[in-house]
């Protein structure tokens, strides 16, 4: 789950408009092996959205953040240790009336940047639903 928020443009001109954002997530994840971790991240970025006409409108995110986990070792991955950095990249579209939904596509990678031994790192690829209330 992730709360986010977006600040006042500070770029924008007819077809582009460029905003800073904050997220907070927590998270869970599970392995096969009953191994499960929960953390969560906060971390900062940029929205980039294409102005246009119409119902829908494309949008590019980017954001960079820490990551605490309640573990390290999720099935045969093994993190280093519970303090990470996450990255993550997204591409999405907002829709509706007043843009108040959107659907996006993110990628993210956690690794804690070599600063323990172990750093097999974790990626993951997720599909999302945003509501703006």
């Amino acid at each position: 789950m992730t709360l986010r928020t977006t600040f006042d443009s500070f770029y924008e001109n007819d077809w582009v408009s460029v905003q800073p954002l904050a997220e907070i997530s927590l998270n869970y994840w599970h392995h096969d092996s009953d191994d499960e971790i929960v953390g969560g991240t906060l971390s900062g970025g940029l929205l980039v959205v294409f102005q246009r006409e119409g119902w829908w409108r494309p949008y590019v995110s980017g954001t960079f953040g820490g990551s605490m986990q309640g573990g390290h070792i999720i099935g045969t991955h093994d993190l280093g240790q519970s303090f990470q950095f996450r990255s993550k990249a997204a591409v999405g579209v907002q829709f509706g009336e007043t843009f108040r939904h959107s659907l996006q596509l993110d990628a993210a990678h956690f690794s804690h940047a070599h600063m323990n031994n172990d750093n097999d790192g974790f990626n993951m690829f997720m599909v999302s639903y945003g509501f703006r209330f």
